[in-house]
């Protein structure tokens, strides 16, 4: 079964350099969301997961672990 990989959100969050406050503010997301995913294992909402892949420039794909290539579609 794939999941959202919180794992692969804060890798690519910290490989930027960005704080997750600043990540929510520029994906319309919360704070403590953007942690939840990260740490606590909590699926994001379709509209979350789109933006943050939008973000990031990978594809969805990537962040729910079906592909270990972040930019297969």
């Amino acid at each position: 079964m794939n999941v959202f990989r919180g794992d692969r959100l804060q890798k690519l969050r910290e490989r930027e350099g960005t704080q997750p406050c600043v990540l929510a503010e520029l994906c319309g997301i919360s704070k403590n969301s953007i942690l939840r995913y990260e740490r606590d294992g909590v699926i994001p909402e379709i509209p979350s997961v789109v933006k943050i892949a939008d973000h990031f420039n990978v594809s969805v794909d990537y962040l729910l672990g079906r592909t270990d290539d972040p930019k297969a579609m």
